[in-house]
């Protein structure tokens, strides 16, 4: 697999730059990226602008902080698991329903 130009870091700030209200346009056109690639890393990395810490500083709060963005992951990927699993079943119930009509 290729290895992105952009460190995760910096793909977070670009996100960051249209979330303070420039435009998608723009950004994709000053960072030389497409309308694509920037949605697909919105989609990727969108919440985990406000889960990053100041590695200068550590306290309970940045600490707290992190918890609950870890628990967040955690939740959106249980959540996946969970629709992933609910989706296989009813394929599956579909696949038999179809057999037992046969």
């Amino acid at each position: 697999m290729r290895q992105s130009r952009f460190t995760e870091e910096q793909i977070i700030a670009i996100l960051a730059e249209q979330e303070r209200g420039l435009k998608t346009a723009e950004v994709c056109r000053e960072h030389g990226i497409s309308p694509t690639t920037f949605y697909k890393w919105k989609a990727k990395y969108g919440d985990q602008h406000h889960c990053r810490h100041d590695s200068g500083r550590s306290s309970s709060i940045d600490r707290s902080t992190g918890q609950v963005c870890a628990a967040r992951a955690g939740v959106r990927s249980h959540s996946a698991k969970r629709s992933l699993a609910g989706l296989l079943i009813a394929k599956s119930a579909r696949s038999s329903a179809d057999h037992s009509l046969s």
